[in-house]
Parts: structure tokens; C-alpha cells; sequence
């Protein structure tokens, strides 16, 4: 298998042997060719790369030791983690700034920032190398996810362990007891430095995702439980009320049967058995303002709007880090500031935004369609399909040396039967957009002829940041 890589590079995080603001195009990482890597994952300007026998290595950014080196130094080239040399790695979780791993022999390590206690150590120290976690009692970890500031397992008996700050209760970790008269009494847990069991979930537990003011949990019988902060209408509940005291199922998903469960930022997505996606929360639309390039920035005149600049690292920092208390995520994310910065849209229930499907002649070919992954970014959702349906047929354009030839033999009116064919094939695709991988879809071309922006990368000039 081969790796590739592109993006913001400031760190060496591509694993290309340098540091580059950004790779606009996918490149071959070469150091790993013949390494059979098999699984990747990726934070805050680093990169984690573990092949099929689970050896595990890392590039990028090791100010918190997300590296797992023994040292706090960057490496522009993915290098092996000596302590898991006899460790056969099989999941892997990445946070922004910290890193847990589990051995085919379900011992579960974490290195990285400590910070609210998300490596589960006991401790808020950063760490550097990989370190063993302890396990309560008899608990046997079948997976596990890395949140902003937190970390959960799952059991193999489908119970649910978390370790973190636990803003809004976003981990489910306040005690919730129901009390005369049906008044809730709730008992605030801040943050918990070892693995914690999440009660009041109710049910077994396949899957979670950890966002970063809100958690989603998909049960083994299909149904989504979620429960943290419910401002922007994230936790599917109907209302933008946090008034619920800990886990609760989302009653409009009761009657689907849901297959993968993701939190964005204040939002989340569900993929369900029938091949569709549904969305619920805050999403936006367009901007406020454009930088000189084009692209969409939030009005920093308003309270609470965000640029490419100093002020949203400010805000990634507090929202994805984690921050020292609840008020500092109230502020900065207000609804009706955002409201006045740009368009949004909120839906308070499940909406589904997306079917995938294959008609009867697709069926009959064998050519099946299947939803495989949602990947929740800062502005959209990356939808993975698998499908069985072939690959379009490439047509490469005519080299610089095929196009000369073929002007002379126009200018000295010559012609052959196999030239005439390959005209005949290029004009009969003359005016087809094409990919890397054929013509562009219809429906591709739409979305894209639709989109009010054009992405081009992460930079901003000069002076649109603010001071």
C-alpha cells in the first residue's frame, strides 16, 4: 500500500523530509513505500502511520510529545516509536494533542498532553513516550476514540469508560440521580484523571465519537444516544435547552437503525442501514466576508465571529483543546453572534441530507453502492462510499511532443487512419471534464458550480488578521 499526503506541512507532518506551508496536490510519502502501512491517523501538525504487522511510526510536531520519541523535537520524517517496538498495534486514536493505542493483546497506551487528564494516567503531566494504562478491574478494551481533551474505550461487553475534562458533561460523567417530585440532582464532575464508566446510557455500546462540547454514542441495537452542551441543537433533542441531566437517546432516530455516529463541531452526523445521512445542530452557509483570495472568513467586526487569524486559533484552542471552564466556550460560542456573522441554519431534529443507492440495472450488474465513512470537517462532511461500480475510463490529454506531431502533420495536410481515429476518439470527448480517474459527474459538477468559494488552503494574506 502506498501513503499520501497534502496539506498544512509547517510541522513536517506530510512526512516528506521538509517543512512547507502547503501541499495543495497528494503525494507519495516515500519513506513509508514497502512498509505496508495499513492505518493512519493524524492531530494538531502530526501524523501517526502503523503498517499491517503493528509497528507504529510518527512525524510532525512533538511540542507535547505526541510523538511518542522520549523527546519534544519535530521530525520531518515518520520514525519508528522504539518503546512499541514489541507492541502489535492494532487501533490507534488521535486527538489534537494526545495520542492512545491498543495492543492486540488489549493493553491500551497514551502519551501526549495531559492536560484535564485524557491520557487516563492518573495525572495532567504531558508525556513524551508511550505509557501503559491501568485498567479497572476486570475490563477487557475491544476499541477506543480521542476526543479534543478526552478519551473513551469501549468495552467488550459494550460499556462505556471515559477519561478527560468534562465540560457541559460532555463525557457523561456528572452523577444524575432523580430525587422527590421528579427534580434531577446532578452532581458536577469537572474532570476525571483515570478511566470513568459513563452511566445511564441504558444500552450497549458499539461506537462513540467524542466532539468537542457534545458526545454521540451509537448502541449495538442501532440507536444514537447523546448527551453535553445542547446550545446549538447538537444533541437531536427539539429545543436548544441543556436542561437534560446525562445520556439520552434521540427519539426521532428511535424508529432507523443508525450504522455510524460522528460529532462535528456543533453538529452531528448519522449514517443509517438504508445508505443515508442525517444531520442535526448548527451548520453555515455563507460567509460574512471573503479574504482577497476568496476565501470565507467570518465578520471580525461582530462579537464572536472568527477569521483565519490570531482570534480563531484563539477559539480552536479553547473549543478543541479544551479549555478551564465552561463559561470560556459559552462566550465564544454564542449562537446569535454567529447568527449575525453569517448565514446559519439550525435543526433541531434529524434531517436527512444525503441517500445513496443503486437503481435495478446497477443491482442486476452487480454495481452496489454502500455508505463506509462520514468525517466531520470545520465547514463540511467528507462522505466515504464503497461501491463495486468500475472506475470511468481515463482519457489522458495529448503530451506536448504528441500535439506537435500532430500540428505538422495537419500543416503538411497528411493523414493516417490511426490518426484519424484518435481525433475522431478526442473529439468525441472534447468538452467532458475529467478527473484523475475519468469524466466528473453531473452531479459533482452542480455542487461545484453552485459553491460560493473556491478552497484555496488554510493561508490568509497579511491583512485580513486581526490584531
Amino acid at each position: 500500500m502506498l501513503v499520501y499526503s497534502w496539506g498544512e506541512g509547517k510541522k513536517g507532518q506530510l512526512g516528506h523530509g521538509d517543512t512547507e506551508p502547503w501541499r495543495q496536490h497528494p503525494e507519495i510519502v516515500e519513506s513509508l513505500k514497502g512498509k505496508s502501512i495499513n492505518r493512519v491517523g493524524a492531530g494538531d501538525g502530526y501524523s501517526v502511520f502503523v503498517s499491517d504487522s503493528g509497528m507504529m511510526m510518527t512525524c510532525g510536531d512533538g511540542t507535547f510529545g505526541c510523538l511518542g520519541h522520549g523527546d519534544w523535537n519535530n521530525s520531518i520524517r515518520p520514525h519508528l516509536i522504539e518503546k512499541l517496538l514489541s507492541v502489535d498495534v492494532v487501533v490507534i486514536g488521535c486527538g489534537p494533542h494526545h495520542v492512545a493505542v491498543l495492543s492486540q493483546d488489549g493493553e491500551m497506551y497514551t502519551w501526549g498532553r495531559g492536560d484535564g487528564g485524557r491520557l487516563g494516567l492518573g495525572h495532567e503531566e504531558d508525556c513524551c513516550s508511550p505509557v501503559k494504562v491501568t485498567l479497572p478491574g476486570d475490563c477487557v478494551v475491544r476499541t477506543l476514540r480521542c476526543g479534543g481533551d478526552g478519551t473513551a474505550v469501549i468495552t467488550s461487553d459494550g460499556t462505556l469508560l471515559t477519561c478527560g475534562r468534562n465540560s457541559f458533561n460532555k463525557l457523561g460523567l456528572a452523577d444524575c440521580n432523580r430525587g422527590f417530585f421528579s427534580f434531577n440532582f446532578k452532581v458536577e464532575v469537572e474532570k476525571a484523571l483515570t478511566l470513568t464508566r459513563v452511566k445511564g446510557i441504558g444500552y450497549k455500546v458499539a461506537d462513540v465519537s467524542l466532539g468537542p462540547t457534545h458526545t454521540a454514542v451509537l448502541t449495538k441495537s442501532g440507536h444514537v444516544v447523546t448527551f453535553g452542551r445542547n446550545a446549538e441543537g447538537q444533541l437531536g433533542r427539539g429545543h436548544l435547552r441543556s436542561t437534560s441531566p446525562g445520556p439520552l437517546i434521540v427519539k426521532s432516530m428511535a424508529d432507523k437503525v443508525a450504522t455510524m455516529v460522528q460529532c462535528g463541531l456543533t453538529y452531528t452526523v448519522v449514517g443509517s442501514i438504508q445508505n443515508a445521512v442525517y444531520f442535526w445542530g448548527t451548520r453555515y452557509g455563507s460567509f460574512g466576508c471573503q479574504d482577497s483570495v476568496g476565501n470565507p472568513v467570518m465578520n471580525p467586526d461582530v462579537s464572536g465571529g472568527w477569521s483565519h487569524s490570531k482570534s480563531m486559533k484563539k477559539f480552536q484552542d479553547q473549543l478543541l483543546y479544551g479549555s478551564q471552564t465552561g463559561s470560556q466556550y459559552t462566550s465564544i460560542l454564542n449562537v446569535s453572534d454567529l447568527q449575525s456573522s453569517h448565514m446559519t441554519e439550525i435543526l433541531l431534529e434529524p434531517q436527512e441530507i444525503l441517500a445513496l443507492y443503486a437503481s435495478p440495472t446497477q443491482i442486476a450488474k452487480e454495481e452496489t453502492v454502500c455508505l463506509a465513512g462520514l468525517y466531520p470537517m470545520r465547514y463540511s462532511v467528507l462522505v466515504l462510499v464503497d461501491t463495486t461500480v468500475p472506475l470511468a475510463r481515463l482519457y489522458p490529454q495529448p503530451s506536448q511532443v504528441e500535439q506537435s506531431k500532430r500540428k505538422e502533420a495537419e500543416d503538411f495536410g497528411s493523414s493516417s487512419s490511426e490518426g484519424d481515429s484518435a481525433e475522431e476518439e478526442q473529439d468525441s470527448v472534447q468538452g467532458t471534464d475529467f478527473d484523475s480517474l475519468g469524466p466528473v459527474p453531473e452531479w459533482i459538477k452542480a455542487e461545484l458550480a453552485q459553491s460560493e468559494a473556491v478552497w484555496m488552503g488554510f493561508s490568509v494574506p497579511q491583512s485580513t488578521a486581526r490584531r
